[in-house]
């Protein structure tokens, strides 16, 4: 996770990752990161999904049964949306009284907060993972056909409709797929079986953990545009701006324990964290991000308490605002994870 490789005209760089057995499985994506053109590239449709495949035994076979849904905003356009990169959108024909899962990842420039939802009638939808993490809650938990999400987020749902009908899948005002359905499959369960596996060490009894006060911070993220100028913004979090080069780190930061931030402003400026997910702590939730799961991604109108583990590894840990124009402008820093 290495944002300070660059790779020139007609370069190419090579990546190796070495999954350990505990690493969560889930549903991720990539774009560049080069900083000052992240969003032309982003905007040039170099972005897709990774899957991180389940392995667990116990997992019940629909989570097998994959759909999936990469929703993204082409080049020059600020209402169309496309699913799978299609203008006439995606369409999933599958069988009824079945059990599937679909995989959805969101990914526009912006990143601001919006709304994934499904046409109501004929299917059941119930939530069951966000931004690569299977969910705490059982299966059957988070049941509903609308959903936010911010412009980087992604989500896994347990669907099952009805023979003969007909749904979509939408993103704000658009349609981004259409999901045809069969003939019965004959699985009459109303909430989806079995259970998540279990998640590595580091992402349990955060609740619990101990958290020096050296590790808690408040992070703010502010914008702004300096002298009128429509394209120089004066966008920090916590005062810093992004600068690549040592000692410019905003903090040198304890590895292999646990830490806790309190996200401000986020609503205007989608907070994102690279290699660790947080877990959120606030009583009662951020909006729609829920108290007890864990997220990387975090749009609310409130403050947002939230908690995470510096574990497996440490190096530079990126944070910033997943409005890519605004992290562009600055609004991202790094932090440098260090300890034994």
């Amino acid at each position: 996770d290495d944002v300070f490789r660059v790779a020139g005209p007609g370069e190419c760089l090579n990546y190796t990752w070495d999954i350990p057995a505990d690493h969560p499985p889930g549903t991720h994506w990539y774009h560049p990161h080069y900083h000052t053109l992240t969003t032309d590239q982003f905007k040039g449709g170099a972005i897709g999904m990774i899957i991180v495949e389940d392995d667990d035994p116990n997992l019940p076979e629909w989570a097998y049964d994959e759909l999936l849904l990469q929703i993204s905003q082409p080049a020059g356009q600020y209402k169309l949306m496309y699913g799978n990169g299609l203008a006439q959108e995606e369409t999933f024909n599958i069988m009824g009284d079945k059990w599937y899962r679909l995989r959805v990842s969101v990914a526009t420039p912006n990143g601001k907060l919006s709304t994934l939802w499904f046409e109501e009638g004929g299917c059941l939808f119930y939530k069951v993972a966000s931004d690569g993490i299977w969910h705490n809650a059982p299966f059957g938990t988070y049941q509903g056909i609308s959903w936010g999400m911010t412009g980087a987020s992604r989500a896994d749902f347990a669907i099952k409709c009805s023979p003969g009908s007909n749904n979509t899948v939408n993103w704000e005002n658009g349609i981004v797929a259409f999901i045809n359905v069969g003939e019965s499959a004959g699985d009459m369960s109303s909430v989806p079986p079995g259970q998540a596996p279990a998640k590595p060490a580091s992402m349990m009894d955060l609740y619990t953990a101990e958290v020096p006060a050296a590790n808690k911070w408040n992070i703010t993220l502010i914008g702004g545009t300096m002298f009128g100028h429509p394209y120089t913004y004066n966008r920090t979090i916590s005062g810093f701006r992004w600068y690549p080069e040592p000692p410019s780190a905003m903090a040198t930061i304890a590895w292999n324990q646990a830490h806790e931030y309190n996200f401000r402003y986020s609503i205007f400026h989608p907070y994102h964290i690279h290699m660790y997910h947080v877990l959120i702590v606030q009583e009662g939730g951020c909006g729609d991000f829920i108290e007890g799961e864990f997220y990387d991604t975090v749009a609310a109108h409130t403050d947002c308490l939230v908690r995470f583990f510096t574990a497996d590894f440490g190096q530079k840990m990126i944070m910033h605002c997943h409005d890519l124009p605004h992290e562009d402008a600055g609004m991202m820093v790094w932090m440098d994870v260090e300890g034994e």
